[in-house]
């Protein structure tokens, strides 16, 4: 593969994220991250270009992917970059079939929420000194929190005028 049209492109593709799309330093550097992972890949079947790399091929990493161990989740994370790369080569005219359009994310097992036991509620509700103003407070979040099932960034973001009183 040309490293300079591929370092160039890559680049240009994380600029975007960044600049553009204004994502995290983290989600930036976990997409360079999928992205070297996927080009070692490519370079190792011997690819020089993106016009190469087919839906099949794609189909061989996600294989790749499972022989080396990776759980779903994190497959489903790389393939959703390489998803997104494809998507932005294309927009951008490198390549003029996307690869990646008919691939399917690996499906992820449904887990269900784990949920306090009443007794555990009941102790974390107990848990803050109401003899003292931060005490009530917490206490009132606690309860706000339990009774509505509102998010923590949820009550962190309510105001006074937000309550119909």
């Amino acid at each position: 593969m040309d490293e300079s049209k591929l370092v160039r492109s890559m680049d240009e593709f994380l600029r975007q994220l960044k600049v553009v799309r204004k994502s995290s330093e983290h989600t930036v550097r976990a997409y360079a991250r999928d992205l070297n992972d996927f080009v070692a890949f490519l370079q190792s079947e011997g690819v020089k270009e993106w016009r190469q790399v087919t839906t099949n091929l794609l189909r061989q990493y996600l294989n790749w992917l499972f022989a080396q161990g990776y759980q779903r989740r994190s497959i489903a994370r790389k393939l959703s970059s390489v998803r997104s790369f494809f998507r932005f080569l294309a927009r951008m005219g490198y390549i003029s079939v996307n690869p990646a359009l008919d691939l399917k994310q690996p499906r992820l097992p449904q887990k269900l929420p784990t949920v306090l036991e009443v007794s555990e509620i009941e102790k974390l509700l107990s848990s803050p000194d109401t003899s003292t103003p931060r005490g009530l407070r917490d206490r009132a979040i606690l309860e706000l929190l339990y009774a509505t099932g509102l998010r923590v960034s949820e009550v962190a973001s309510l105001r006074i005028s937000d309550i119909d009183f």
